[in-house]
Parts: C-alpha cells; sequence; structure tokens
C-alpha cells in the first residue's frame, strides 16, 4: 500500500495549482493557511470548494465561524505563500507581514492579491484527513494585474498571463 501512495504523491507533484490564501476569523482573532485545494464549484449560485486540514487551526476557527476569504495569490506574494504554509522559520505571525484589511463577512483579505472571494459556508464534508467545504460566495475583488502564482512538482512558479485590471463586485443575497 505505502508504494500506491508514493506513486499517487508523485502523480500529483505533475498536477499544478493555484495558490490562495484561505482566511477565517472568530472571535476576533484571525488565522489562515496556504491551499492549492481550491476551485469555483459553481457559476450560478456563485460557490467555491475548497480542502482544509482538519488538524489545523484554520478548520477550528472556519467550522465555528463559517466564514472564510480565498485570496488568491500572484507571483509576488511567493513569500506569503510560505509563511502561511509553515515553510519558513520566522512565520510566527504572518499576517503582520502584509497589507491586509477587514472584509464586511469579518475575514482578511490580502490587498494585492490576484481574487479574493468572501464566502458564507454552505456544507461541510468531513473525511480521514479534510474537510471539503462549499461557500457561498458573497463578495469579489479582482486586484491588480500580477500573474497568478502556481505549485507545481514540489515548488511555486508564476503563471505566464496578463490580467485585465482591478474590480471589486458584491453579490446582491437573493435569499
Amino acid at each position: 500500500m505505502q508504494a500506491h501512495k508514493e506513486y499517487f504523491r508523485k502523480a500529483m507533484r505533475r498536477h499544478a495549482g493555484g495558490v490562495a490564501i484561505i482566511t477565517t476569523s472568530n472571535a476576533g482573532n484571525h488565522v489562515g493557511l496556504t491551499a492549492t485545494a481550491v476551485c469555483s464549484l459553481s457559476m450560478d449560485p456563485p460557490k467555491i470548494l475548497a480542502c482544509i486540514n482538519l488538524k489545523g487551526t484554520t478548520f477550528h476557527f472556519l467550522s465555528e465561524s463559517r466564514v472564510m476569504t480565498v485570496n488568491l495569490l500572484g507571483r509576488s506574494q511567493e513569500l506569503l505563500a510560505r509563511e502561511f504554509g509553515g515553510m519558513c522559520a520566522q512565520s510566527g505571525e504572518p499576517f503582520l507581514n502584509s497589507d491586509w484589511e477587514t472584509t464586511p463577512i469579518g475575514t482578511h483579505f490580502l490587498k494585492g492579491a490576484v481574487a479574493s472571494i468572501d464566502c458564507n459556508v454552505d456544507e461541510m464534508f468531513i473525511t480521514r484527513s479534510h474537510a471539503v467545504v462549499f461557500g457561498d460566495v458573497v463578495n469579489v475583488r479582482i486586484g491588480p494585474s500580477d500573474n497568478q502564482l502556481m505549485y507545481f512538482d514540489g515548488q511555486f512558479a508564476p503563471a505566464k498571463k496578463e490580467l485585465p485590471e482591478p474590480i471589486e463586485h458584491r453579490f446582491e443575497n437573493k435569499a
């Protein structure tokens, strides 16, 4: 069985993924993590899917607050991805090392992110090691034109396409 896990790991390293920092908050405390298991689930209604490790503080805060912001990172934000991913020795308080702003739902969005997507958690499915989180999108910010940061074969790398100028759009609650 271990050999299968090793080959599966090698196979998945060949799947490039966009890099995001997912933030949440609870009782005035803010936490976040670096993630690549993030994707759009549907456009109508707008929903996002993210996988979050059950052992981390972020999952515990998220399960209480039921809100999150998915910050899609640009190539200039690799160090921040490393800090939130626990890949740096000086990771102590990564929110202090960049420009964050509080969202209307109480989470943090990264100024200068390629995009930031605020969500109310709709559902969570718990697996052995991760929660599969479904978020209803309530606000979207499109940031500056910075090539998105990707993760491929165990390394960070920039995407190669230029993006349009920044915009912000809030979704109206149809309920």
